[in-house]
């Protein structure tokens, strides 16, 4: 199989929307594995397997590095084969020009995408429980916001 080396994004939401990124190269390189550099493993917990692997990113940034940490355990112990290189990345006249940071990030990593690019994310059964161990079980919708940080060491 051939190999195909992914620099992924820093940021906890940045790697959310990078699943459509990680979906697509999946489904059309059906002869390569898939080797993603991430400091949030646990974010692609149902698309890790024989032909995605991840791989720590050795990170400076503080929340990121100890995310990393946390995380470990979920890392693939081997170094990556010479490889065919990618960037995910995506900037502000991509998303401009696109009309989105999904889609601006699709055209910059990948030259193609729509918005209609799959980045959802399953929930496992063991973060639900967690959630309703720390909160109760909701009768209604419950929503977080988490502001936006901008960070300065970017």
């Amino acid at each position: 199989m051939k190999n195909i080396l992914v620099d992924g994004m820093h940021g906890l939401g940045d790697n959310v929307l990078q699943r459509a990124v990680l979906r697509r190269l999946l489904a059309t390189n059906d002869d390569h594995i898939i080797w993603l550099r991430t400091p949030w493993p646990c974010l692609y917990h149902d698309l890790v397997g024989d032909r995605l692997r991840l791989i720590n990113p050795v990170q400076t940034l503080r929340t990121q590095r100890k995310n990393a940490a946390r995380e470990s355990i979920r890392y693939d112990r081997h170094r990556p084969p010479p490889s065919r290189r990618l960037r995910v990345w995506y900037d502000h006249n991509s998303i401009r020009r696109y009309g989105s940071f999904l889609v601006g990030m699709l055209q910059t990593t990948l030259r193609c995408g729509d918005a209609d690019a799959d980045f959802s994310l399953p929930v496992p059964t063991s973060w639900l429980d967690k959630a309703n161990a720390l909160i109760g079980r909701q009768q209604k919708p419950l929503m977080v916001l988490r502001p936006l940080v901008e960070r300065t060491e970017w």
